[in-house]
């Protein structure tokens, strides 16, 4: 199916169950009363969507899959799985992950998550938050799977805040001093700068800073719990606000523009 026609088929009513009874005819399955059973329909939900099938020929009068119905069959479960996908990064859900043991764990081990400078670790004792079980065995600072997650873990979110720079700020010290003195009272951990000009005021004050993929990287480290510093220049306005509308619902989190 297109994306449009994806978009149309969620909408519509029904049409999941008319799918899932399709795609039990096609494996066989033709009593109306074991196809309800098998998806919680009706008997006579299952025979009021049999006859759409038909009239729709992806079904022939013996319950019996016809050619078009197994085209539809294979696109449909093609784009339910793009459909998914799609709806599981979007909501931000997770079922495993990895973690850093905080101390001796086994693999069956219920352990608790927490975060701590931006890692994720395991630990056996028992907090508030996510917790989950431990997939493989794992020495203090070893990495390892963990899986059965539920709840969330407790994360203190970072601040996000944004200076513009451009030709004229970077060519007086006093701007530049300005910055310095930003980052020391806001406590800034990351740095991250988008464009030419931003790279080279930090380099004239000689900050640790992150130029490849500043934007999505900034979102990523403050959700991690870091104060961070996103500067960016003139030419790379457009591109800064465009990314940062991309990731503002994902990460819940509202970047800050502060003059200096």
């Amino acid at each position: 199916m297109e994306n449009l026609q994806l978009d149309k088929f969620w909408r519509e009513k029904g049409n999941l169950s008319k799918a899932l009874i399709l795609l039990e005819f096609s494996k066989g399955n033709s009593k109306f009363v074991d196809v309800g059973k098998n998806l919680g329909l009706t008997a006579q939900a299952v025979s009021f969507y049999a006859k759409e099938l038909q009239r729709d020929r992806f079904i022939d009068s013996s319950l019996k899959v016809t050619m078009e119905g197994k085209e539809f069959l294979q696109k449909f479960l093609a784009s339910m799985g793009s459909f998914l996908s799609k709806a599981y990064q979007d909501s931000g859900i997770v079922l495993t992950c990895e973690a850093i043991a905080a101390e001796p764990l086994n693999r069956g081990d219920k352990v608790y998550l927490y975060l701590e400078s931006g890692d994720l670790f395991a630990t056996k004792r028992q907090m508030k938050g996510s917790n989950g079980i431990a997939l493989d065995d794992a020495k203090p600072g070893e990495a390892l799977r963990i899986g059965n997650l539920s709840g969330i873990v407790d994360v203190k979110v970072g601040k996000f805040y944004m200076i513009r720079t451009d030709l004229e700020f970077c060519r007086e010290k006093k701007n530049l001093d300005r910055v310095q003195e930003f980052i020391k009272k806001n406590e800034i951990e990351k740095i991250f700068v988008f464009g030419t000009i931003a790279k080279t005021l930090a380099k004239k004050i000689n900050l640790n800073f992150h130029e490849f993929a500043p934007v999505e990287g900034a979102f990523e480290a403050c959700a991690r719990g870091f104060n961070i510093l996103l500067i960016f220049s003139p030419e790379m306005v457009k591109f800064t606000y465009l990314k940062i509308s991309e990731n503002v619902d994902k990460y819940g989190i509202n970047p800050q523009t502060v003059e200096v």
